[in-house]
């Protein structure tokens, strides 16, 4: 179904031009924008692609799978194969992306938006955000990825099983938090990678500062292997006969980290400091 205050169609280009309040809409989607562009194949029978620009919008809902996708953005691009089947969405301008089902919201945010299709299924398969972006994401996986370049991958269906942000890139995921060049979150393994030099992590009050880190996000392992070192900032729970309550400064080229377990592990050249009281080992 179509709706416009203005239609022009070219039968050389095979297209279709909706000037001004333009609709776009069937069962279970709706394509607003002031300019579409519809362009068809040589029969007028299949859409090609399509082209929304200016306060353009965009809804898609899947009621079997209790899917609803919804798309805010200045210029609103569809491709299709030759089965007439959404392939991409290239967003682009102020892009504001909601993308939720009955156990995730996913919230995207950027001035460029890639999001590709499986065909049949209709489910997203792979996200790229090229320049700076956030991607968050709340319910059965809790996190919040911002970074000069995102690619996220979905699983079949329709969840983010994988994000990766590249570049000044800030990260929450659980009960962690920080700063890195580059982190790599996959939700399949529930294990986050972080590397860069001066990568940060923060958690239950400690912060950790190092080149590389890894996390088992569920056992609550965190690690740390580096040949520069790591630096750590320790709030004991409770003081003991060598150290008081105050923070404790460590230093050590590897460290493991169990938090269940209250236990910490630190090797090679390990340097703690606390007010006055210096320890310097091999193994701590």
């Amino acid at each position: 179904d179509y709706a416009t205050d203005i239609l022009w169609v070219f039968d050389k280009t095979k297209s279709i031009v909706m000037e001004t309040n333009s609709t776009m809409k069937d069962k279970h989607s709706i394509l607003r924008s002031d300019w579409i562009t519809i362009k068809f194949d040589q029969d007028f029978k299949r859409v090609v692609e399509s082209s929304a620009q200016k306060n353009s919008y965009l809804y898609i809902e899947d009621p079997e799978k209790g899917q609803i996708r919804e798309v805010k953005a200045g210029h609103i691009g569809s491709i299709y194969d030759e089965n007439g089947k959404m392939t991409r969405l290239a967003i682009l301008r102020q892009a504001e992306i909601l993308m939720k089902d009955k156990e995730n919201h996913i919230l995207i945010a950027s001035e460029m938006v890639d999001l590709f299709f499986e065909p049949e299924t209709g489910q997203a398969t792979e996200m790229d955000i090229p320049m700076y972006g956030r991607v968050e994401n709340t319910g059965k996986t809790k996190f919040e990825v911002a970074a000069e370049k995102i690619n996220a991958k979905f699983d079949k269906n329709g969840e983010i099983k994988y994000c990766e942000g590249t570049g000044k890139a800030s990260y929450v995921v659980e009960d962690y938090k920080g700063t890195t060049d580059k982190i790599m979150y996959s939700i399949k393994k529930d294990t986050i990678v972080l590397k860069g030099p001066d990568s940060t992590l923060e958690t239950k009050h400690n912060t950790f500062r190092s080149d590389s880190f890894k996390v088992q996000v569920t056992d609550k392992i965190l690690s740390s292997q580096s040949k520069e070192g790591a630096k750590t900032v320790i709030h004991l729970e409770k003081k003991s006969v060598l150290f008081s309550a105050a923070a404790v400064f460590i230093n050590a080229k590897k460290f493991v980290i169990y938090e269940k377990e209250n236990r910490l592990d630190y090797e090679n050249d390990v340097t703690l400091n606390q007010g006055e009281t210096v320890l310097r080992c091999t193994r701590l």
